[in-house]
């Protein structure tokens, strides 16, 4: 199965191609300008360099959050409308559950972390239960840095470009239990989202495309200022 995946989530977008289970190509554009301008030129272009057309894909997947409200939405709806042109069901992966899986297997708790401004970060705990599968043990969401801190029990690895500004944090508060690994693991694999979106469509977790929602973690800014809770 030729799947193509893509992750719009924060400001280092990703597309990767895999068939078969064997990663094909994958790019990622750290990107300063909006998404709805440079996404399709980045699915054309990856497509080329391995030989395929779109009317090639089979499969689809798409990082659903949390993250960045627009560019989610981006993503999103690049995916749905492949999608419905093909008609193609859609794999939804949590972001963050796919910048965890850039870690092989371990007994360790793993924590990805991203700045979500307004002194929080998005987050989760995961877990390996065996070679391949990651539980989810505390879900995807914005948590204070102190609340997130006071779940964990274990030792536990932090990856996620969030390190740069509450790495220390988390290396006072949580002492020997903190580790953290490199910045080449911070960020989702575009090869790794499309075998994560072709293993999800084989097990029936594929859904319509109208069925995609996004994890944004939070309410939006606007939504912030109408209930009068904006910061």
């Amino acid at each position: 199965m030729k799947v193509l995946a893509l992750d719009t989530s924060t400001m280092w977008g990703i597309i990767g191609i895999s068939d078969d289970g064997v990663p094909l190509a994958e790019i990622g554009i750290k990107s300063y300008s909006p998404y709805s301008k440079i996404l399709m030129e980045g699915i054309d272009f990856l497509l080329r360099q391995v030989g395929l057309k779109i009317d090639d894909i089979e499969g689809v997947g798409v990082g659903i959050g949390p993250g960045s409200f627009t560019g989610l939405r981006v993503g999103i709806s690049t995916i749905i409308g492949i999608a419905y042109a093909k008609g193609l069901l859609v794999a939804p992966i949590p972001s963050l559950e796919a910048i965890a899986m850039n870690l092989t297997p371990t007994d360790n708790l793993i924590c990805p972390i991203i700045d979500a401004k307004k002194k929080e970060i998005f987050s989760g705990l995961f877990r390996y239960k065996n070679e391949e599968k990651l539980y989810r043990i505390e879900e995807e969401r914005s948590w204070k840095p102190s609340e997130l801190a006071e779940k964990i029990k274990d030792k536990v690895l932090f990856t996620g470009s969030g390190i740069t500004k509450y790495g220390q944090f988390f290396k006072e508060t949580l002492n020997e239990k903190a580790a953290f690994v490199s910045k080449r693991f911070w960020f989702p694999r575009g090869s790794i989202l499309a075998i994560m979106a072709e293993r999800m469509i084989q097990l029936g977790e594929g859904v319509k495309p109208h069925l995609i929602k996004p994890i944004y973690g939070r309410a939006s800014d606007a939504e912030l200022s109408l209930n009068g809770n904006k910061e």
